[in-house]
């Protein structure tokens, strides 16, 4: 069968894979922390929305409010998420990831997996994703990460931000990823600055 594929789509594409490496070499280049903050935080939403075509486009982020509530502290904003070769390949490359427990399936089985796995990093790219597209312009200042479970390729996983603190200079989120048989993958907090004026009682 043919494939039509979209001039627009292609040049789409190309946008997003270029901010994709610039955001990367920065990140890398150890420049002052607010910087690298920002670069992985638009990484993270680049790469949300244009790995793979599944459930997991921006439009896609529930909370367990309704969409015109303010933020306010216990909401849960979740998506849903499959991971494809195709997808772990990409962020090898742009990485520089070149571990073969990723792609190779006697590498994975040799390090005790069952099958080849994705990254930790692209899984926890999913909590900047979903803050940076619930609260747009915040800037990402800190993210603990703890790696419990693995995540395989093509396993759906369910990423959960939690807001837990909010001020209107700052927010603080619990955030977890979870497989589809309910194991934590990666959980961990994490604290973004907030477009807003400064707050004195923070």
């Amino acid at each position: 069968r043919a494939c039509v594929c979209s001039p627009l789509r292609g040049r789409t594409t190309s946008r997003a894979m270029r901010a994709l490496r610039l955001a990367s070499v920065v990140a890398t280049a150890r420049p002052p922390a607010d910087v690298r903050a920002f670069a992985s935080s638009v990484f993270a939403r680049i790469s949300f929305a244009n790995f793979g075509h599944n459930d997991a486009a921006v439009s896609s982020v529930s909370s367990s409010s309704s969409d015109d509530d303010a933020p306010s502290v216990g909401t849960t904003y979740s998506t849903r998420r499959t991971f494809t070769q195709e997808d772990v390949s990409a962020f090898a490359a742009l990485t520089g990831d070149s571990n073969p427990i990723h792609r190779d399936q006697d590498a994975a089985v040799s390090a005790g997996f069952t099958a080849p796995v994705v990254h930790g990093m692209l899984c926890a790219s999913l909590f900047s994703a979903i803050i940076g597209s619930r609260f747009p312009g915040a800037v990402y200042a800190t993210q603990t990460l703890k790696f419990r479970a693995p995540v395989l390729i093509g396993e759906s996983v369910t990423a959960e931000v939690i807001l837990t603190k909010l001020t209107r200079s700052r927010a603080s989120f619990e955030t977890k990823v979870t497989t589809e048989n309910g194991a934590t993958a990666v959980d961990g907090a994490a604290l973004a600055m907030l477009p807003s004026a400064d707050d004195p009682g923070d």
